[in-house]
């Protein structure tokens, strides 16, 4: 019996329903450090589905400990997690439907279009912060349960909600739910990382700092003091060309035929402490953090200048992949999956999700899939703002 077309109804029914929580939780700036607000509305919904709940906060000293933590800095006291679990009838296995409700900074607000917390919905699109990455996913797990229910479908296998906390810093949430025993048989996370297709593996990352030392003197003494500002521009450089030299040399078979880029590397940002006692100081100190993208293997920088000093890595993901092979992948693929999940080439999105990571360490299996949102996603459209900064 073919269920597709009464859960595609039963997902229709509740169309607006899922437009007015994305909205809801758009136009709360869940930005690091502030989740709870958004946890508290999508506890409720748990609640009105009658999920079992299970809501914490992620202790921060067995967090610490683990070996795949990434520290972030901040504590994760008056920031819950929420789980919710929908029981099975028994002799199935457990999925996983993972989301975060953190969101990226939105940088200056005159860029955007619409207001980054407005919720604004227009033409089919809802506008603002998080209403792809991942309120938009948050709000698809949780209809897709609505859905099963006044389908009248009974799952065999448990059906797990988590939406999670410090995605786009750590993904220390992810990690937490591990910790606390949610390791389920698979797991999807309801990432924006493209239509109709499936991503099954993820690049990792590095995280690193660069120190670059200078002289503080006053500016008429510019020319006989190091700038580190300068030194900083020649860093830059030396990164942009490991990168060029990383994406000729390294090769994987799962991103070979898709993307000459296979490694991305850059410096996120510059920041530049400069000593403003005295007019036109030269900074004594010029630091770099940096992220480098990597497919397989750790190799440094070489060539560090003479007083430069390289700290890291503050913290490491490392790639994973769970291959097309894998039985949840197959099945999505298939003719019995969902439509907007079959293609022929789901390994063409690559991701960089800090939570498949921890998945796959923590389960040491396969890494997950990372899916779209299904019926959900194209019931409820929701895309980024005109400017590159929406997200």
């Amino acid at each position: 019996m073919d269920i597709k077309p009464q859960i595609a109804e039963a997902v229709e029914s509740h169309r607006q329903e899922a437009l007015e929580l994305l909205q809801t939780l758009v136009r709360i700036p869940s930005l690091e450090g502030n989740e709870k607000p958004c946890q508290e509305i999508t506890a409720e919904k748990m609640r009105a589905l009658n999920l079992e709940i299970d809501i914490w906060d992620p202790p921060d000293d067995a967090l610490q400990a683990h070996p795949a933590y990434v520290p972030t800095g901040k504590s994760y006291q008056g920031r819950p997690n929420v789980v919710g679990i929908r029981r099975g009838s028994g002799g199935g296995r457990s999925l996983i439907l993972n989301g975060h409700v953190d969101v990226v900074p939105i940088g200056p607000e005159e860029n955007w279009s619409k207001g980054p917390w407005s919720g604004h919905f227009e033409d089919g699109r809802v506008y603002g912060r998080g209403s792809a990455d991942m309120k938009g996913g948050v709000v698809s797990n949780l209809i897709a349960v609505q859905a099963l229910q006044t389908a009248g479908i009974q799952l065999q296998g448990d059906l797990i909600v988590e939406c999670v906390v410090d995605e786009e810093a750590g993904g220390n949430g992810t990690l937490a739910c591990i910790m606390r025993g949610y390791t389920g048989d698979g797991c999807i996370f309801t990432e924006p990382s493209g239509l109709g297709r499936l991503a099954v593996s993820n690049r990792g990352a590095q995280f690193f700092r660069i120190i670059v030392p200078g002289q503080e003197g006053g500016i008429e003494f510019k020319h006989e003091l190091v700038n580190p500002i300068t030194k900083a521009i020649e860093i830059f450089q030396a990164v942009e060309a490991y990168s060029i030299m990383r994406e000729s040399t390294v090769s994987h078979p799962l991103y070979d035929a898709y993307w000459n880029t296979k490694v991305p590397t850059g410096i996120c940002k510059f920041h530049v402490a400069l000593d403003r006692r005295l007019p036109g100081r030269v900074g004594g100190q010029h630091r770099v953090p940096a992220r480098r993208g990597y497919p397989g293997r750790q190799t440094g920088l070489s060539g560090i200048p003479y007083g430069m000093v390289s700290q890291g890595p503050l913290a490491q993901r490392a790639p994973a992949a769970s291959g097309v092979v894998w039985p949840l992948v197959r099945f999505l693929r298939s003719p019995a999956g969902p439509s907007v999940c079959a293609d022929p080439d789901p390994h063409r999105h690559r991701c960089h999700g800090s939570e498949t990571f921890h998945w796959r360490r923590g389960r040491q299996r396969p890494a997950p899939a990372r899916a779209l949102r299904g019926h959900a996603r194209r019931s409820v459209r929701t895309r980024r703002g005109d400017d590159p900064q929406h997200r």
